[in-house]
């Protein structure tokens, strides 16, 4: 049946940091609805789950072509709403968008306690790596997801050839852009934290774009 129910948990608690996604049934789909082989070079559509870690991490592509473009979006936010903007790049290179656990109407497999924007690089490469997508990447992150896109690229400048920032959340205006409470329970002061102590990004094209708010 198309689409599978969202899978969320219950929320959690970590340092005053709270989950408001409604309680949720884990589903732990892997082992059953993995991906067989990697994404093919002229599959031109593709959409499942990628098994990182024993969880199941929701994935969609569509185009085909090189570098592909992966979109990490904000926070709470789905990999869905990349199609907003994904659509007219689907037709010149390949562009995957993806759940992390937790969000809004995702479909993939929870985690408990509070992440931090490493968590969700680790996820990410491991991601990308069970999927068969080359490096290197164009990383294209929204507002928190600016965030998570820069430090796998600082971590990871050869597997990235280009960054995309539209309205990044600056490491320095974390305490005054967000609030204790977070849809997916993001520790944001320590991902702050780790971006900042991030290798500078020298060798990575960067396009910074914003909106008027």
């Amino acid at each position: 049946i198309w689409p599978p129910a969202p899978a969320v948990d219950t929320g959690t608690k970590s340092e005053g940091v709270v989950s408001l996604a409604p309680p949720r049934v884990a589903r732990h789909v892997v082992a059953d609805i993995k991906p067989t082989g990697p994404i093919g070079p002229d599959q031109d559509t593709f959409e499942g789950w990628i098994d990182v870690g024993g969880r199941a991490i929701y994935l969609a592509c569509l185009g085909v072509g090189e570098p592909v473009v992966v979109f990490e979006m904000d926070q709470g936010e789905s990999g869905a709403e990349a199609l907003n903007y994904a659509g007219k790049v689907s037709a010149r290179t390949r562009v995957c968008y993806y759940d992390r656990p937790h969000v809004y109407g995702g479909y993939s497999d929870p985690v408990s306690g509070a992440r931090t924007s490493q968590d969700i690089v680790n996820d990410l490469a491991g991601m990308l790596s069970g999927a068969g997508l080359v490096s290197p990447y164009i990383l294209a992150g929204k507002s928190f997801g600016g965030m998570n896109a820069a430090l796998f690229a600082a971590q990871r400048p050869n597997d990235v050839v280009g960054l995309v920032l539209l309205d990044p959340l600056s490491p320095d205006r974390v305490e005054v852009e967000t609030e204790a409470v977070e849809i997916e329970a993001i520790d944001m002061d320590a991902s702050a934290a780790q971006l900042q102590a991030a290798p500078k990004l020298l060798s990575v094209p960067l396009v910074l774009l914003t909106t008027d708010r």
